[in-house]
């Protein structure tokens, strides 16, 4: 109510300094066309003048609306269509978490082309299709995903080496792991399953360079990083004892071996037998060299 009040107050005041205005200032128009003329007063014309502007002015705006209709109706299109693709991904999302590959496939594949995040929808997708078995259809979802945003090497690859660990591809695994290692470095999500590859295909050496490194992001505990360790250095003294050329190798890992294994009564015997072993071998090779 105060508002009000206070605009009336206002409005009276300059109306009452524009007619003072009038009174202190007069004159008139004159408009001469041929034998025509209009004569107005210099104010009433000047308020006419005023109007014709602000006519002029929305009209002009009214004529540029109606001169792009279809730019105006692609615009409005294609915001509709960018919610519903928005609302089709939460969907696919949600089914994706509940376990409902099918529908989560579907919904997350059919908004991804509106979608403000297709690299999103693609690998969301491609996982959903992985769990059904539907491997392929997995493996073109994950090139659509990597030809729908730049810089999204990264995180295809890291997917579909999962992928390829959970399909049990582990030598493909391990090529894409070890390509994602060097262009990475130490991300912590390629260690983890670099550390997967390895035992899977019993990489023994591979895994016994990668812990010092999964140690340092404390991306294992003490206890699998020694018993991991354990495993590494027993498969290497076996595999290179097997060789009487590898003695070596042999004496090399040992030295490499962390101090706390080398008193563990099963790699000291493992490496005794393996020295012996190796010095037989060597023994005999020289005694029918001679004979």
């Amino acid at each position: 109510m105060r508002v009000l009040i206070l605009l009336i107050i206002i409005g009276l005041a300059i109306g009452a300094l524009f007619g003072q205005l009038m009174q202190a200032f007069p004159g008139y128009w004159l408009i001469r066309v041929g034998d025509t003329s209009v004569q107005t007063s210099f104010w009433f014309g000047l308020i006419l003048l005023f109007a014709a502007f602000v006519v002029l002015h929305f009209g002009l705006r009214l004529l540029g609306r109606f001169a792009h209709p279809f730019s105006r109706i692609k615009v409005w299109n294609s915001r509709t269509r960018h919610r519903n693709a928005t609302r089709k991904t939460e969907r696919g999302l949600v089914a994706l978490a509940e376990g409902r590959w099918k529908r989560a496939e579907r919904s997350l594949t059919h908004s991804a082309e509106d979608s403000s995040t297709p690299l999103v929808n693609y690998l969301s997708a491609a996982l959903a299709a992985h769990y059904q078995g539907r491997f392929d259809q997995a493996d073109t979802l994950l090139k659509r995903a990597h030809a729908s945003t730049q810089g999204s090497e990264s995180a295809v690859g890291l997917v579909q080496a999962q992928l390829m660990l959970d399909r049990q591809q582990h030598e493909q695994a391990l090529a894409t792991l070890t390509r994602l290692d060097k262009q990475l470095g130490e991300h912590p999500q390629v260690l983890k399953l670099l550390k997967q590859a390895y035992l899977a295909v019993s990489d023994w050496d591979g895994l016994r360079r990668l812990l010092p490194r999964l140690d340092k992001q404390d991306l294992i505990s003490p206890e699998e990083k020694k018993e991991l360790e354990q495993r590494a250095y027993v498969a290497l003294i076996q595999q290179a004892a097997r060789n009487p050329e590898d003695i070596e190798r042999v004496r090399n890992l040992w030295a490499d071996m962390p101090d706390h294994l080398r008193n563990d009564v099963s790699l000291v015997a493992l490496y005794a037998e393996a020295l012996i072993a190796g010095g037989r071998k060597a023994w005999q090779s020289v005694c029918c060299a001679t004979r």
